[in-house]
């Protein structure tokens, strides 16, 4: 059909855990480091499942990752992984 463009958006379901994200598991209770994990993973699917492109999905984590930084999040692993991810879901 002319002038018609079908854009399908990537929609995920994200449920990664604190090893996954690479967080400080050993310097905190499990239930805290989890929520953390939690918050990271729900972030995620905000951005990818609202059409944020990846440059605004990576910009917008890496902000959500810095206020969590004390666990861990902000450190070169954690932005490795959501690197990882973030090329999968954007192939």
């Amino acid at each position: 059909m002319h002038n018609l463009t079908i854009i399908k958006s990537p929609t995920i379901k994200a449920d990664f855990s604190a090893d996954q994200w690479e967080l400080f598991t050993m310097s905190f209770p499990r239930d805290e480091i989890e929520s953390i994990a939690n918050r990271l993973n729900n972030e995620l699917e905000d951005y990818v499942n609202n059409g944020y492109t990846i440059q605004e999905t990576l910009s917008g984590m890496h902000d959500i990752m810095k206020k969590f930084s004390k666990y861990g999040a902000y450190d070169s692993e954690p932005i490795r992984f959501l690197e990882r991810v973030l090329e999968e879901i954007y192939k």
